[in-house]
Parts: structure tokens; sequence; C-alpha cells
């Protein structure tokens, strides 16, 4: 599957353990927010102390990841 950053993650990969998967990491690559996203909204639900993005340089940016998950 491929995730998102902003959609975090790390709840995700709790998610994926919670009902028996081992979630791997395949690959990840850090593009530049896309305007879909509300950076507005993302910092009031936590953002950058989340991890739902980070900002280098003044801009912000999200983590695409690829991840398989099987079975224990």
């Amino acid at each position: 599957m491929v995730h998102n950053s902003a959609a975090d993650f790390p709840k995700s990969i709790a998610l994926f353990r919670s009902v028996g998967l081992r979630p791997r990491v395949l690959a990840e690559r850090s593009l530049e927010l896309r305007p879909l996203f509300d950076r507005d909204w993302l910092d009031q639900i936590g953002g950058p102390s989340r991890g739902l993005y980070t900002v280098r340089d003044g801009r912000a940016y999200e983590t695409i990841y690829a991840v398989e998950a099987n079975l224990h």
C-alpha cells in the first residue's frame, strides 16, 4: 500500500500491528506538501509535532511510504 505522512503514519502502523499484520516500509520519499493538503488544518491537529509533515528551509514536505503488511 502507499501511505502519506499527513494521514498519521505511526497510527496506521500501530493499527496494522493491532490486527496481526507485520508492516514493513519498502520505500519512502519526501516531496513538497501538495496543495490538496490544508497546512493550517494539519497544524490544528498537530502538524510537524505529530509527524504529519516536516519543514525545511521554510517549506513544508510530506513523506510518501510504500508499505507491505504480512500476517505474522
